[in-house]
């Protein structure tokens, strides 16, 4: 949150002049004087791929994905507008 910190101290308005995206709907984000507009994934379910990746593996199974690709999910708060 040194950004909203910065911005405040140089006059900077949030979301007019300067948006600003967190990441992974953090601790801080939740808790911040402003309401950070934020990206979140599905930690569930990469953490649940992942173990399961993990125990084919030590199974012998040689055909594992390489990538799998996850869906952010946006959590809007106050710190962006539309242009």
């Amino acid at each position: 949150m040194e950004v909203v910190h910065a911005c405040r101290q140089l006059d900077i308005t949030i979301p007019e002049e300067l948006s600003i995206i967190g990441q992974d709907n953090s601790y801080i984000a939740k808790n911040a004087n402003i309401k950070l507009t934020t990206l979140t994934h599905p930690q569930e379910a990469m953490g649940r791929d992942a173990a399961d990746w993990v125990i084919k593996k030590l199974q012998g199974k040689r055909d594992l994905p390489h990538n799998t690709y996850y869906q952010p999910v946006l959590i809007e708060g106050e710190t962006v507008i539309e242009r």
